[in-house]
Protein backbone atom coordinates (compact mmCIF):
# COMPACT_ATOMS: atom_id res chain seq x y z
CA UNK A 1 0.00 0.00 0.00
CA UNK A 2 1.73 3.00 -0.85
CA UNK A 3 0.71 6.40 -0.54
CA UNK A 4 -3.36 5.06 0.76
CA UNK A 5 -4.03 3.83 -2.41
CA UNK A 6 -4.42 -0.34 -2.63
CA UNK A 7 -3.13 -2.04 -5.59
CA UNK A 8 -5.46 -5.06 -6.89
CA UNK A 9 -3.74 -7.10 -9.28
CA UNK A 10 -5.32 -8.19 -12.95
CA UNK A 11 -5.42 -11.77 -11.76
CA UNK A 12 -6.79 -11.16 -8.82
CA UNK A 13 -9.83 -9.40 -10.53
CA UNK A 14 -10.14 -12.46 -13.62
CA UNK A 15 -10.37 -14.69 -10.39
CA UNK A 16 -13.31 -12.78 -8.58
CA UNK A 17 -15.19 -12.37 -12.00
CA UNK A 18 -14.09 -16.13 -13.14
CA UNK A 19 -15.82 -16.97 -9.41
CA UNK A 20 -18.78 -14.28 -10.28
CA UNK A 21 -19.43 -16.33 -13.30
CA UNK A 22 -19.40 -19.43 -11.98
CA UNK A 23 -22.02 -18.84 -8.99
CA UNK A 24 -23.88 -17.17 -11.48
CA UNK A 25 -24.13 -20.15 -13.72
CA UNK A 26 -24.49 -22.56 -10.67
CA UNK A 27 -27.96 -20.19 -9.88
CA UNK A 28 -28.61 -19.66 -13.09
CA UNK A 29 -28.83 -23.84 -13.77
CA UNK A 30 -30.45 -24.35 -10.57
CA UNK A 31 -33.17 -21.97 -11.44
CA UNK A 32 -33.52 -23.80 -14.96
CA UNK A 33 -33.75 -27.53 -12.74
CA UNK A 34 -36.22 -26.06 -10.97
CA UNK A 35 -38.56 -24.50 -13.31
CA UNK A 36 -38.06 -27.37 -15.60
CA UNK A 37 -39.80 -29.73 -12.88
CA UNK A 38 -42.73 -27.26 -12.46
CA UNK A 39 -46.05 -28.37 -12.88
CA UNK A 40 -49.64 -28.04 -12.83
CA UNK A 41 -52.18 -30.18 -12.21
CA UNK A 42 -55.93 -29.34 -14.47
CA UNK A 43 -58.75 -27.97 -12.13
CA UNK A 44 -61.19 -31.22 -11.75
CA UNK A 45 -65.30 -29.99 -11.00
CA UNK A 46 -65.89 -32.97 -9.19
CA UNK A 47 -63.68 -34.83 -6.60
CA UNK A 48 -62.44 -38.23 -8.19
CA UNK A 49 -63.27 -41.33 -5.85
CA UNK A 50 -60.27 -42.99 -4.80
CA UNK A 51 -60.30 -47.34 -4.63
CA UNK A 52 -60.56 -48.68 -1.33
CA UNK A 53 -58.19 -51.25 -0.84
CA UNK A 54 -59.13 -54.38 0.40
CA UNK A 55 -57.34 -56.26 3.62
CA UNK A 56 -55.33 -58.46 0.79
CA UNK A 57 -54.05 -55.59 -1.39
CA UNK A 58 -51.38 -53.90 -0.56
CA UNK A 59 -50.95 -49.79 -1.52
CA UNK A 60 -48.31 -49.76 -4.32
CA UNK A 61 -45.31 -48.08 -2.59
CA UNK A 62 -43.68 -45.75 -5.14
CA UNK A 63 -40.05 -44.50 -4.04
CA UNK A 64 -38.99 -40.80 -4.58
CA UNK A 65 -35.58 -42.05 -4.92
CA UNK A 66 -34.21 -41.28 -8.94
CA UNK A 67 -31.18 -43.81 -9.90
CA UNK A 68 -28.65 -42.58 -12.07
CA UNK A 69 -26.12 -44.34 -13.52
CA UNK A 70 -22.71 -43.52 -13.84
CA UNK A 71 -22.88 -42.86 -17.25
CA UNK A 72 -25.64 -40.30 -16.69
CA UNK A 73 -23.21 -38.70 -13.91
CA UNK A 74 -20.66 -37.93 -16.40
CA UNK A 75 -22.77 -37.01 -19.24
CA UNK A 76 -24.11 -33.93 -16.85
CA UNK A 77 -20.60 -33.37 -15.02
CA UNK A 78 -18.80 -33.41 -19.20
CA UNK A 79 -22.24 -31.07 -20.52
CA UNK A 80 -21.78 -28.76 -16.82
CA UNK A 81 -17.87 -28.44 -17.29
CA UNK A 82 -18.36 -27.80 -21.23
CA UNK A 83 -20.87 -24.64 -19.95
CA UNK A 84 -18.91 -23.49 -17.74
CA UNK A 85 -15.68 -23.12 -19.95
CA UNK A 86 -17.94 -21.32 -22.38
CA UNK A 87 -19.38 -18.50 -20.19
CA UNK A 88 -15.51 -18.36 -19.52
CA UNK A 89 -14.15 -18.22 -22.70
CA UNK A 90 -17.18 -15.66 -23.65
CA UNK A 91 -16.45 -13.90 -20.85
CA UNK A 92 -12.53 -13.92 -21.24
CA UNK A 93 -13.16 -12.95 -25.13
CA UNK A 94 -15.32 -10.15 -24.27
CA UNK A 95 -12.64 -8.39 -21.78
CA UNK A 96 -9.80 -8.91 -24.53
CA UNK A 97 -11.59 -7.34 -27.03
CA UNK A 98 -13.08 -4.34 -24.83
CA UNK A 99 -11.32 -1.00 -26.05
CA UNK A 100 -11.87 0.30 -22.69
CA UNK A 101 -10.31 -3.20 -21.11
CA UNK A 102 -6.87 -2.42 -19.47
CA UNK A 103 -3.83 -3.11 -21.51
CA UNK A 104 -2.51 -5.44 -19.03
CA UNK A 105 -6.24 -7.14 -18.10
CA UNK A 106 -6.19 -7.88 -22.38
CA UNK A 107 -3.03 -9.48 -22.14
CA UNK A 108 -4.47 -11.44 -18.88
CA UNK A 109 -7.56 -12.24 -21.17
CA UNK A 110 -5.94 -13.71 -23.20
CA UNK A 111 -3.15 -15.22 -22.02
CA UNK A 112 -6.32 -17.20 -20.26
CA UNK A 113 -7.98 -17.83 -23.33
CA UNK A 114 -4.83 -19.98 -24.79
CA UNK A 115 -4.25 -21.80 -21.43
CA UNK A 116 -8.28 -22.74 -21.50
CA UNK A 117 -7.20 -24.12 -25.46
CA UNK A 118 -4.44 -26.08 -24.42
CA UNK A 119 -6.32 -27.39 -21.46
CA UNK A 120 -9.22 -28.59 -23.41
CA UNK A 121 -7.04 -30.14 -26.27
CA UNK A 122 -4.87 -31.36 -23.58
CA UNK A 123 -7.89 -33.66 -22.46
CA UNK A 124 -9.03 -34.65 -25.86
CA UNK A 125 -5.39 -35.75 -26.67
CA UNK A 126 -4.94 -37.96 -23.36
CA UNK A 127 -8.52 -39.47 -23.74
CA UNK A 128 -7.53 -40.36 -27.25
CA UNK A 129 -4.87 -41.97 -25.94
CA UNK A 130 -5.92 -43.87 -22.67
CA UNK A 131 -8.89 -45.47 -25.52
CA UNK A 132 -6.03 -46.20 -28.15
CA UNK A 133 -4.10 -48.11 -25.52
CA UNK A 134 -7.26 -50.31 -24.15
CA UNK A 135 -8.47 -48.49 -21.27
CA UNK A 136 -12.11 -48.20 -21.05
CA UNK A 137 -14.00 -45.35 -21.06
CA UNK A 138 -11.54 -42.83 -19.48
CA UNK A 139 -12.36 -38.99 -18.40
CA UNK A 140 -9.47 -36.51 -18.07
CA UNK A 141 -9.47 -33.30 -15.93
CA UNK A 142 -6.79 -30.98 -16.70
CA UNK A 143 -6.06 -27.97 -14.86
CA UNK A 144 -3.25 -25.85 -14.27
CA UNK A 145 -2.66 -27.82 -11.02
CA UNK A 146 -2.32 -31.24 -12.70
CA UNK A 147 -4.41 -33.90 -14.69
CA UNK A 148 -7.23 -36.70 -13.06
CA UNK A 149 -7.75 -39.34 -15.23
CA UNK A 150 -10.50 -41.71 -14.64
CA UNK A 151 -11.15 -45.00 -15.76
CA UNK A 152 -14.20 -47.29 -16.33
CA UNK A 153 -12.92 -50.29 -14.76
CA UNK A 154 -13.51 -51.31 -11.04
CA UNK A 155 -10.02 -52.43 -10.59
CA UNK A 156 -6.33 -51.30 -11.87
CA UNK A 157 -3.07 -53.32 -11.54
CA UNK A 158 -0.43 -51.56 -10.07
CA UNK A 159 0.66 -52.52 -13.47
CA UNK A 160 -2.07 -50.74 -15.03
CA UNK A 161 -2.11 -47.74 -13.29
CA UNK A 162 1.60 -47.20 -13.94
CA UNK A 163 1.18 -47.26 -17.40
CA UNK A 164 -1.48 -44.56 -17.22
CA UNK A 165 0.27 -41.90 -14.98
CA UNK A 166 3.53 -42.75 -17.49
CA UNK A 167 1.54 -42.49 -20.87
CA UNK A 168 -0.04 -39.17 -19.45
CA UNK A 169 2.88 -37.48 -17.98
CA UNK A 170 4.82 -38.08 -21.11
CA UNK A 171 1.79 -36.63 -23.11
CA UNK A 172 0.86 -33.86 -20.97
CA UNK A 173 4.30 -32.70 -19.10
CA UNK A 174 2.84 -32.78 -15.55
CA UNK A 175 4.88 -34.33 -13.19
CA UNK A 176 3.68 -37.81 -11.77
CA UNK A 177 3.24 -36.17 -8.64
CA UNK A 178 0.40 -33.71 -10.07
CA UNK A 179 -1.31 -36.97 -11.95
CA UNK A 180 -4.31 -38.69 -10.40
CA UNK A 181 -6.06 -41.80 -11.11
CA UNK A 182 -9.19 -43.06 -10.12
CA UNK A 183 -10.64 -46.18 -10.62
CA UNK A 184 -15.10 -46.36 -11.54
CA UNK A 185 -17.28 -48.80 -11.56
CA UNK A 186 -18.78 -51.71 -9.56
CA UNK A 187 -16.32 -53.96 -7.69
Amino acid sequence: MAGGVTTISVRNILMVLVVILGLAIGLALNSAQQTAFKFSLPEVEAPVPVPSLTQQEEAPVLSPVVMYSERDVITEYLLQREQSRSAQLELLKEVASDPESATMVKQEAQKRIIELARLVELEVNVTGLLRSEGFNDPMVVASEYGVTVSIGTPMLSDTEASRIGNLVSRMSGVDPKQIVILERGRK
